[in-house]
């Protein structure tokens, strides 16, 4: 780096010094409304998409997309419910590779509820009857893996998602909106910043903050409802207000 160069007299100063950086503007996210999510999940897609229980997966988790196509079945715990993420798939020059997760918070414990571990428990069901009838299937212990059992390339999820949005009859977002839906929809259920930042393997808890201050307008209203309501419970009854009663 710079500052190396400088250290052993190859330079100067480090011309990078004061330069102030551009600021990087997010693309704008969009996310999938919990009944849009239901009538993704009814479309019932096992059979003619693969990946549908993938995507599913993505949802309910928040998964990145190359972290749940590296996903083992050894990963994942379907008795207490939990996964465990610890390698991401990436493309590279001549195929793919695994390596460690894009930070260090994204190594982590991921808890699912029901719904996923039913989704979870049929998919390795189907993908047991096929491994059991395919030819030349390389079993590497793959969650999602192609009809050959190798892995599939992670760039062609967008078009894959794109083709079961529009038989689900919904409308197209990103791979990584699969995400934001999984963060938007725990925030507005009430769930604590700190563990929606835990559960999606942020850095720290201000890139979560940052991401989905777009929940915040609905949870402040929903926060001053609560308290009104909290406050309006502890009125006493009418009854015992009412100076008729002392007559």
């Amino acid at each position: 780096c710079l500052n190396a160069a400088k250290a052993h007299k190859m330079l100067v100063a480090n011309p990078a010094v004061g330069v102030i950086l551009p600021r990087v503007e997010r693309g704008e996210m969009s996310t999938i409304k919990p009944a849009d999510v239901l009538q993704l999940q009814n479309a019932d897609l096992y059979e003619s998409e693969p990946l549908f229980p993938c995507i599913l997966l993505m949802v309910y988790t928040g998964l990145r997309r190359g972290e749940a196509m590296a996903l083992r079945w050894s990963d994942i715990d379907l008795e207490n419910a939990t996964l465990v993420v610890q390698r991401e798939i990436v493309k590279v020059a001549g195929g793919t590779i695994y390596q460690s997760p894009k930070t260090r918070n994204s190594n982590r414990l991921v808890p699912f509820g029901d719904t996923l571990k039913s989704i979870l428990l049929d998919h390795k069901r189907r993908q047991e009857l096929l491994i059991k009838s395919a030819k030349g299937y390389r079993d590497q212990n793959l969650v999602f893996a192609r009809e050959t059992g190798n892995p599939y390339y992670p760039d062609s999820m967008r078009k894959i998602l794109h083709r079961i949005l529009a038989k689900a009859g919904l409308e197209n977002v990103r791979v990584h909106d699969l995400r934001h839906t999984c963060a938007t929809l725990l925030m507005l259920s009430g769930v604590h910043p700190k563990i929606v930042q835990e559960m999606l393997g942020h850095s720290n808890i201000n890139v979560t903050l940052g991401i989905y201050s777009h929940t915040m307008p609905s949870m402040k209203r929903s926060a001053a409802d609560s308290i009104s309501n909290l406050i309006d419970s502890s009125k006493p009854a009418e009854s015992k207000n009412n100076p008729e009663k002392f007559k």
